[in-house]
Parts: C-alpha cells; structure tokens; sequence
C-alpha cells in the first residue's frame, strides 16, 4: 500500500524521441543541425568501404592486365595508400572529439594525422639521419631530402648603419627584413595566439624560443643572430604583431558569441514577457465574464 508509483520517463524533444539510435551522430551531441545535411550525419560504412577498395584497385593498377610481375616498386604510393586506409579507418571509427564544427569527421581526420606524426617520431627515434631521410623522400614534395642546403648565417654582421653601402645605408637590416622568416614569425603567432588564447602564454613561449636559438646557435647556423634581429625583429615585432592580431580576432569571435547569446537571451526574455502578458489578459478576461454572468 505504500508504494508509489515510479516517475514517469522525462520526455524528450521530438527531435531526438524520433532519431534512429543506429546512427552516430544523435542531435543531442551536435546541438543543433540542418535537416538538410542529415545525411552527412550518419553512418557510411558500406560506401567508405566501397571508396577505399576503388582507390585501392585504381592506385595498385590491380585491373591494368599484364602478367603480375611489377616493373618497378613504389615505395612513395604504397606509403600513401598505407596513410589513406589509416586515415579512412580512422575517420569512420576513431574516438569521437568534443569539437563538432563544422563536423566531427574533420576532427577525426586530424587526431588520426596527429597519431601518425607521432609513430613517424618514435620510429626516427632509432634510426640514424641518413635512414630517416631515406624513408621520408618517398614522401611527396620530399624528394630533395638529403641534398645539402645552402646555410645563412645572420650573424656576420650585426651593423645597424653602413655607410659605406652606395644605395643604402640599412642594407644590413633591409636584408635582414627581406627574409621569409619574417612572413613566418607573424603567421606562425598569429596561429599559436588563436590556439593559446593567452598574452602571457604568448610572450612567455616567444622569448623562451629565442632563449632557445642563443643557446644552440653553434649546432645550427640560421640560429646565429644578431641581438637586434633576435630581440627587436623577432620578439618586440615580428612576434607581438602576430600575438597581437592573433588575440584581436579571439576577442571579436568571443564578442560576436557574447553578443548573439545575449540577443537569445532578450529575444527569450521578451517571448516570455509576451506570454506572460497574455496569459495575464485571458485571465482578467475570464474573470470579467464570470462577474457579468
């Protein structure tokens, strides 16, 4: 006589009450999305299968006819192909991250690249120079690999002032200047402040790279600077002017967000109070008839 009854099940939105449970992606983990784009939303298993053994037999030249024996090997699409079956795997089953713009897929994609990076390191761990290298020259755009490149070292002359140059009297700094690893510091902490979202991160990690390149700047010679070209160039400029427009676009993306979930929220507000408002008409209303009658 004393039992009560159990509470009934909580209800859930006719979005999610009506969602196939065999597919991988429920509405409750992406929040919201188009109905439109539904399809890319479940799950592909047949038709990556299908894609991967087409390319597969399409690369391998396993339907081109011949007697089976291969002229020659190729090691670089074999390593590709390796990759590309990794990667698709990796996609379709890979642990799912709490990132879901613009699609979880994307974000498979890079953890499964992220892995391979890292077993390529371990695996250079016991491999001399010469052998690393051998491997990755089978990699695209890596076949100069092992080729010995031309060394600049930008430490020779540390002069601020040339008078004796005939067209220009900064040519030292000018040269220095006109130097692609200037293009990459700004670009480089542009990206790294949109990644650490922090000034002092940023400034702390800049001047730690630079401590960095002083001290091993007799095993490299790109790292032999002059003070200005590390101090001023690289840190006070090149690296602030990326940290600084890196930090900007984080602020504006952060007050767009503030300010549509502050729209939301009054557009919410108001929907409630007209509500409200209404509900409160209707019952004045029912309270004047019940008078009159």
């Amino acid at each position: 006589g004393n039992e009560q009854a159990p509470p009934p099940a909580p209800m859930l939105p006719p979005e999610q009450a009506n969602w196939n449970s065999t597919k991988r992606y429920p509405p409750a983990y992406v929040d919201t999305y188009d109905p439109a784009t539904e399809i890319f939303y479940s799950s592909k298993t047949l038709s990556m299968l299908s894609v991967v053994i087409g390319a597969l037999v399409h690369v391998s030249g396993a339907l081109s006819g011949g007697t089976g024996e291969r002229e020659a090997s190729r090691p670089e699409v074999g390593i590709g192909a390796g990759l590309f079956v990794f990667l698709s795997f990796h996609v379709m089953y890979g642990p799912t991250a709490p990132l879901t713009r613009p699609h979880p897929l994307v974000w498979r994609f890079v953890h499964g690249v992220c892995l391979v990076y890292l077993l390529s390191l371990v695996y250079m761990l016991f491999v001399n120079a010469s052998d690393a290298r051998l491997l990755l020259k089978h990699l695209p755009f890596s076949s100069d690999l092992g080729v010995p490149l031309e060394e600049r070292s930008y430490g020779e002359d540390c002069r601020v002032f040339t008078p004796e140059h005939p067209t220009n009297k900064l040519a030292v700094v000018w040269a220095t200047i006109n130097d692609e690893f200037v293009v990459a510091h700004v670009l480089g902490w542009f990206g790294k402040a949109m990644v650490l979202r922090s000034y002092t991160l940023c400034i702390l990690l800049s001047v730690g790279f630079e401590v960095m390149e002083v001290t091993f700047r007799h095993m490299l010679p790109n790292f032999n600077e002059c003070w200005w070209d590390s101090w001023v160039l690289d840190v006070l400029i090149c690296n602030f002017v990326g940290i600084y427009a890196g930090m900007a676009v984080v602020n504006r993306l952060n007050n767009d967000r503030r300010n549509a979930l502050n729209s939301a929220a009054a557009s919410a507000g108001a929907a409630a109070a007209a509500a409200a408002a209404a509900a409160v008409s209707r019952s004045e209303e029912g309270s004047s008839a019940i008078d009159v009658a």
